[in-house]
């Protein structure tokens, strides 16, 4: 089930409570590895009123890949799709770690130890605190359902319902 970061946007980024784990939806697309295309995007968003809470950009040869978390999910696919641009929406765990040293090795450890692969990653600052958010990817569905019980048991709290 994907999630639309959508109404519940402050909850993910401005709960107290600093140990919380929630799948959401991230907009990958691939553009042409040349200047400019990352403002052609942004453009785009900005013309639909789409904020842009988290990006990564990979080069994969003569294309980069763009990865975006935004809000509204459904107006930034829309206003995507309006300017021809090729999407694939992915879930993601978003955990919010402290920024301090180490605090991300437990759940890295707790992946490998349980033989869960990270495809990819990369955070994002949780407004008004000290806090950032992870965001991971997991190379699997099963490992996916894995990770997410052991995060919860771990002491994440689940937040999935938010939808």
């Amino acid at each position: 089930m994907k999630i639309c970061l959508s109404s519940y946007i402050e909850k993910l980024f401005m709960v107290v409570f600093k140990k919380n784990v929630l799948m959401i939806t991230e907009i990958s697309l691939h553009v042409p590895n040349r200047p400019g295309q990352f403002a052609r995007t942004l453009k785009s968003l900005a013309k639909g009123n789409v904020n842009v809470l988290a990006f990564a950009i990979d080069q994969a040869g003569v294309y980069s890949i763009m990865r975006l978390v935004c809000h509204p999910l459904d107006k930034a696919v829309e206003q995507l799709q309006k300017y021809a641009y090729s999407i694939v929406q992915e879930r993601l765990f978003a955990i919010p770690i402290p920024q301090e040293s180490g605090k991300l090795q437990p759940v890295t450890e707790l992946f490998g130890k349980n033989d869960i692969n990270i495809e990819y990653g990369y955070l994002t600052l949780r407004p008004g605190t000290n806090e950032a958010i992870v965001l991971l990817k997991t190379d699997d569905d099963e490992k996916e359902k894995i990770a997410r019980k052991l995060l919860i048991e771990n002491g994440c709290e689940d937040l999935d319902d938010l939808t």
